[in-house]
């Protein structure tokens, strides 16, 4: 069994750091960075001005939507009762699949407004996407906020009342294949959204699969809807919108 070890903050006399902030700070961060480099491989003027302020603008739309998805997605039935502590962020709550659609929304934004291609800079933002996943959950290994149903395997986490899978644990191992691959293609060069159909249809099926490991057990186990989680929910859109791509692709690869 994995021990159980938890670190949630780091002091700094009157100032406390966030152990999980810091390590979704440092996945924004190194996405930028990562983005800016495979853009750079097909725009060779501006780019680095073009991804920072495009990255902006995925953190910001990402943050707000992961809030909201945290508040209407899991935990509207209290949330009705207590507007107030919606903006409450400090208190904790975001949603990943909250933040995917404020950020993809803020990037179709922003790429318009900037009429720069939307799959070149679709292709080096999702390129870039599993390694900051991989860094942003190490932030949730730690604190340990997505518990898993108990288990007996030995990748489980031994938590206080029993070895619990942990999903934060579990989705760094399954993302690290993808990280693989896309580092040795890193130099490659598509016509068409190769790593962005990879990314979509990769992730969505393994948070898909998952997300069954979740807790159903605990305080605030996440919500379920008709047996499914909001993230399953959202893992078959991303399926969807995958296959969907490579449908078009290949309607458009018959044409010619």
């Amino acid at each position: 069994m994995i021990p159980y070890f938890e670190w949630h903050s780091i002091p700094f006399g009157s100032f406390t750091l966030q152990v999980w902030g810091l390590f979704t700070a440092l996945g924004f961060l190194l996405s930028i960075f990562l983005a800016r480099w495979k853009f750079s491989l097909s725009h060779k003027k501006d780019s680095s001005d073009f991804i920072w302020d495009l990255g902006a603008w995925i953190i910001m739309g990402a943050l707000v939507g992961a809030r909201l998805g945290h508040v209407f997605f899991y935990s509207w039935p209290y949330f009705s009762k207590h507007l107030g502590e919606i903006f409450r962020v400090w208190d904790g709550g975001m949603s990943s699949f909250g933040g995917f659609i404020g950020g993809a929304l803020a990037f179709w934004i922003f790429v318009r407004l900037q009429k720069v291609d939307f799959w070149q800079a679709a292709e080096a933002v999702l390129w870039a996407f599993p390694f900051a996943m991989i860094v942003g959950r190490v932030g949730c290994a730690f604190i340990h906020d997505h518990p898993g149903r108990l288990t007996s395997l030995a990748f489980g986490v031994q938590y206080p009342g029993g070895a619990r899978f942990d999903l934060g644990i579990l989705e760094i191992f399954a993302l690290a294949p993808l990280a693989v691959a896309f580092f040795i293609l890193r130099k490659k060069e598509y016509k068409t959204p190769v790593f962005s159909i990879a990314t979509l249809l990769y992730y969505g099926v393994t948070r898909f699969f998952l997300d069954f490991l979740r807790a159903i057990d605990v305080a605030g186990a996440d919500a379920r809807y008709a047996g499914l989680t909001p993230a399953q929910y959202g893992s078959m859109v991303l399926v969807v919108i995958g296959c969907v791509l490579i449908g078009l692709l290949r309607k458009r690869g018959a044409k010619k």
